[in-house]
């Protein structure tokens, strides 16, 4: 009589998982959505127990989907580096991944590295990005580096340079 549920608030980076009860008869423990509901045979404890949640959506990490996130080189170019960053909650930067590091875009002769693109879900189309390290994954994601035509070898694509007419 007058039971009334406790409310199990998590420590920062942490979320509510599930509820155990242990008592004589569970020793190892019961997991259970409604504590209130279990019938009590002898002196029992109830648990709150939590698990880590990266990216602070109130949602255990080990219960969320995971992405993966692919630079991909276009025509023209190569990257050097890692290409390939896994287990991605949704909601996290993709600088956040453990090791990261940016490939390196290598452009072939005649050619310079123009943008990143980035395509997922959300932007089938790409969206282009100076800094692909700082776009927050909301499922796979390909980042592809896109190669301009670079006659003069400046490093620059011809196209982003200003053009002059010379007249005699």
């Amino acid at each position: 009589e007058g039971y009334k549920e406790p409310k199990a608030v998590a420590d920062e980076g942490y979320a509510f998982d599930k509820w155990v009860v242990k008592d004589v008869e569970n020793k190892d423990g019961i997991v259970t959505a409604e504590p209130g509901t279990y019938k009590v045979t002898g002196n029992t404890a109830v648990y709150a127990e939590f698990a880590e949640d990266k990216n602070g959506n109130g949602e255990p990490d080990y219960r969320e989907e995971k992405y993966n996130v692919n630079f991909v080189a276009g025509d023209h170019g190569k990257l050097e580096g890692t290409t390939l960053y896994k287990n991605y909650l949704s909601g996290t930067a993709i600088n956040c991944a453990e090791g990261y590091k940016e490939p390196k875009a290598v452009a072939d002769e005649g050619y310079a590295f123009d943008k990143w693109v980035v395509k997922d879900v959300e932007n089938k189309d790409g969206i282009v990005t100076a800094e692909p390290g700082t776009y927050k994954v909301t499922g796979n994601t390909a980042v592809y580096a896109e190669f301009a035509e670079d006659k003069n070898g400046n490093g620059k694509p011809d196209y982003r340079e200003e053009k002059y007419n010379v007249n005699f």
